[in-house]
């Protein structure tokens, strides 16, 4: 962890077939300091990269630009996300812990939700609080697609969510106030679905007819027979696909055991019956509300 990865080698051969690939030799490394690493003999990896991270991964690897595959996927966009901590001098009760910010002019477009941190890590209070004395509410923000909100200062983004967007989701932010605050901002960092971008996407097992001891994992590999019931919530099926990843190298190397993976449970009958009836009657009611 801590380090960025540079260019990664395959092992020399001069040709290459489906029924003998090339593998991963080795890969160049930067440090957080600036210091700069190789690791050689390398059994096996997975590129569990974003999409920018792969189009790093992949411009300053050779060997890997070669493989189609993976340029493609290293050719796919993200999205610009603003994540904002904030540390309040007062509690402030919200009907949920989980909420979202929907069609407020100030979000210039851009999707944004808020979560009660200290609502949901009630046990924790301290440790939320830097092992400090906890004086209120700590909320995380996050802005997807925030594109126009970029330009804004750590101060402007700040003063948005604290004069504009809280108080007009929950009227008694209006009576709170910042201790501290961080912003963070992240350019084209997550991964954007766009339509047509999917036969793009890195697969699961990578490229196995061209790397034996490479896959990909993330909330935007295709997964293909391992497709999991996480599909759609972006860490649940990025944690998932990491675990698949590994299970797959450890498959082809025939060694080590195996992580297990949890299915998600079926929905409920209720459940069930509810959305088929919905879906029925969807057939002759026009979606009125839907713009």
């Amino acid at each position: 962890g801590g380090c960025r990865v540079g260019e990664i080698k395959l092992s020399s051969k001069d040709t290459t077939t489906s029924s003998d690939p090339q593998k991963v030799d080795s890969l160049d490394f930067t440090r957080m300091d600036g210091s700069t690493g190789h690791i050689s003999g390398i059994d096996g990896v997975v590129l569990a990269l974003t999409c920018r991270g792969m189009e790093g991964v992949v411009r300053a690897s050779p060997d890997l630009a070669r493989i189609p595959q993976l340029a493609d996927a290293a050719s796919l966009k993200g999205i610009d996300v603003i994540s904002v901590r904030l540390w309040l001098d007062k509690t402030v009760a919200t009907r949920t812990p989980a909420n979202v910010f929907s069609r407020f002019s100030e979000l210039r477009g851009a999707g944004g939700t808020f979560f009660m941190l200290d609502q949901l890590q009630a046990d924790n209070q301290q440790e939320l609080w830097g092992n400090e004395e906890p004086q209120g509410s700590v909320v995380a923000c996050d802005f997807y697609n925030a594109g126009a909100l970029l330009p804004l200062s750590d101060d402007d983004i700040i003063q948005t969510l604290m004069k504009d967007l809280l108080p007009s989701a929950v009227p008694a932010f209006g009576g709170a106030r910042v201790v501290d605050a961080w912003v963070g901002k992240y350019p084209g960092a997550v991964s954007w679905f766009a339509p047509g971008s999917f036969p793009k996407r890195p697969a699961l097992e990578g490229v196995p007819n061209k790397i034996s001891n490479l896959a990909c994992a993330g909330d935007w590999v295709r997964m293909g027979e391992r497709e999991h019931g996480a599909k759609g919530l972006c860490q649940e099926r990025a944690y998932v696909s990491g675990l698949q990843a590994g299970n797959i190298l450890l498959e082809r190397e025939n060694q080590g055991k195996q992580h297990p993976v949890l299915q998600v449970r079926p929905d409920e009958k209720q459940f069930k019956t509810s959305v088929a009836i919905n879906n029925q009657v969807m057939k002759f009611l026009p979606r009125f509300w839907v713009r």
